[in-house]
């Protein structure tokens, strides 16, 4: 397998749009892979999918929604994601309202209480942060991740990883603390450094 850095997959993804297989298209083919693999492995009786901003959000909604046309019951949970119109410029938040997926922004649950109750599920799929995020994990998203880890000393859900960890350095394996611990990470490509360099190695 190729390890890549970060720089170097995202110059990878510029080349594959200019050579006309786009940013859209490469969006379409990771969330789908990443929710064939939950298919394939899991007892998807139920998933919450943890949406960011960015590309590995979008990835996430691809996702759900390839979940929620399998037949599976799912949940999209979106942090610091805009979802008007314009914003959702490949329509992929639109698609899922339309076919009837419940969705819940952290801004509008205050007491994280309708995302206590979505954790009661059997895969959670973190797509909040992608490869290119390197700052520290604070407010907001610190007590979103607070939430998942204490919820799955009970619910037992596994948790994969689109890309990467949420919190995981991808060039250098530096691990946020409250970085969850994926059973499963799907990555597109090539594999990362980060995925590599300890500690990042044990959060794969």
């Amino acid at each position: 397998c190729r390890i890549v850095s970060v720089a170097a997959m995202q110059e990878l993804e510029r080349a594959a749009d200019a050579g006309g297989h786009s940013f859209a298209a490469m969006m379409a083919s990771a969330g789908r892979a990443v929710a064939d693999e939950i298919l394939l492995r899991y007892n998807t009786r139920a998933v919450l999918v943890l949406v960011g901003p960015g590309n590995n959000g979008g990835d996430g909604l691809v996702c759900a929604r390839a979940l929620q046309e399998a037949g599976v019951q799912v949940r999209v949970y979106l942090w610091q994601r805009r979802t008007e119109p314009e914003a959702d410029y490949e329509g992929h938040f639109q698609a899922l309202k339309v076919a009837g997926v419940a969705t819940a922004q952290v801004e509008n649950d205050p007491n994280l209480e309708i995302l206590n109750e979505w954790l009661r599920c059997s895969v959670v799929v973190d797509a909040l942060l992608g490869t290119g995020a390197n700052r520290p994990i604070t407010d907001e998203l610190a007590d979103l991740l607070k939430t998942v880890s204490a919820a799955r000393t009970v619910q037992r859900f596994q948790v994969v990883a689109v890309d990467c960890a949420s919190g995981l350095n991808s060039d250098s394996g530096a691990v946020d603390p409250l970085t969850l611990r994926p059973d499963l990470t799907v990555t597109f490509a090539h594999a990362k450094t980060g995925h590599y360099l300890f500690p990042g190695a044990g959060y794969v």
